[in-house]
């Protein structure tokens, strides 16, 4: 009578031990399973800040790059002759100051121009608005012209088949006329920036031909006054200068500019109507020739 109730409480004892262990069993796996989706949302909410995080500092770094970049167009950087100090000059505002502008950040801008002194200062205005920087030479008018005012005087008429000649202008300042072309750079400098580019190195070694008549006292500077004496003398601002200082009562006048591209424009002018009268005397000759046969 006994033994069927020991069997039942025996197995409802197995029958708990089996409930109590699948219960763990099942709660240990919802907590893994749980954990693991908490896991893999944390990182991908990590993985999701990271990518905000990132973009956040790209987006900041391509918009200073690209505020620098518009900077570089607008400002412009010289070095002052007294101080030797730079400072950066407003092309949009024409304001200039001795700080660093913020919008740069980083950066700077490169191969800087040093200002000329006022012997150095090389720049020709044009005949016609005596404001803008004078570029083009007509040789039949003998002048010399920015390029609004040579557009306008030769827009019609006898002036539209006047030869116009583009001068040089410094590459470097681009303010001053260009007094020579180096040629290993293959470019156009004044006196002040081919003295300050070719300053140092291998760039000392670089060999030139000058644009314009040269002074006939140092021979280093373009020339930009005629000195009065029993001989003409054609001199720079400094050696001028000296000579001033030196002989005092001497009289001086500013030397027309005239490039040496006006002379080498006439050369090849001259040398092509040769070129085409020559064809044109034997085509002549052979039409004759031709008539006598």
């Amino acid at each position: 009578q006994a033994a069927p109730g020991r069997a039942d409480t025996q197995l409802r004892n197995v029958a708990t031990a089996i409930q109590r262990w699948y219960r763990g069993y099942s709660g240990r796996n919802d907590f893994l399973m749980k954990r693991e989706e908490r896991r893999k949302a944390d990182e991908a909410e990590a993985e999701m800040k990271a990518t905000l995080l990132f973009q956040r500092f790209w987006y900041r770094f391509q918009g200073q790059k690209k505020a620098r970049e518009a900077a570089k167009v607008v400002w412009e950087k010289y070095i002052d002759t007294k101080t030797n100090r730079p400072y950066w000059y407003n092309k949009r505002t024409g304001t200039a100051t001795w700080i660093k502008p913020l919008t740069l950040g980083s950066d700077d801008i490169a191969n800087p121009v040093r200002m000329p002194a006022g012997a150095e200062l090389y720049v020709v205005e044009c005949d016609s608005c005596q404001e803008k920087l004078a570029t083009t030479f007509c040789i039949e008018c003998d002048q010399i012209h920015c390029l609004d005012c040579s557009k306008i005087l030769h827009f019609k008429g006898k002036r539209q088949g006047h030869d116009v000649v583009p001068t040089e202008v410094c590459i470097q300042c681009e303010f001053q006329v260009a007094s020579r072309h180096c040629f290993t750079c293959r470019d156009d400098y004044c006196d002040p920036c081919f003295e300050d580019q070719h300053s140092k190195g291998m760039l000392q070694r670089h060999e030139y031909k000058p644009l314009c008549h040269m002074c006939e006292s140092c021979g280093t500077r373009g020339a930009r006054q005629t000195l009065a004496t029993e001989t003409p003398m054609m001199l720079c601002g400094g050696c001028l200068t000296i000579m001033l200082g030196d002989t005092p009562g001497l009289a001086s006048e500013p030397l027309k500019y005239r490039p040496f591209c006006v002379d080498e424009f006439l050369a090849r002018k001259a040398e092509l109507l040769e070129r085409l009268r020559r064809e044109a005397d034997l085509a002549e000759r052979k039409r004759l020739q031709r008539e006598k046969e």
